[in-house]
């Protein structure tokens, strides 16, 4: 789990255990976790639990149900975010 003192902002859930674990291998203890929260949408539409992490360096999504497939996308290449209605 992410240390108090690594956590920043209202939009920090508890991420389940092996959420936890797999973050902690790739996040630096320094990055600082703006939002941390559990999302209902997996690539190209399809409905499944995945949690977005956004520190003051990178973004990360993290698949649950052991899937694998880790994505981390440093800030900087971040251009926009969208939001899009799918019902």
């Amino acid at each position: 789990m992410v240390s108090a003192s690594a956590v920043a902002g209202p939009y920090v859930e508890d991420p389940p255990p092996a959420v936890a674990r797999r973050l902690v291998g790739v996040r630096d203890a320094a990055e600082v976790v703006h939002i941390q929260v559990a999302t209902d949408m997996l690539d190209a539409q399809v409905f499944g639990e995945r949690w977005l992490v956004a520190t003051d360096r990178r973004l990360y999504l993290i698949p649950v149900d052991g899937a694998e497939g880790l994505l981390q996308l440093p800030l900087a290449q971040v251009e926009g975010a969208a939001v899009q209605q799918l019902v």
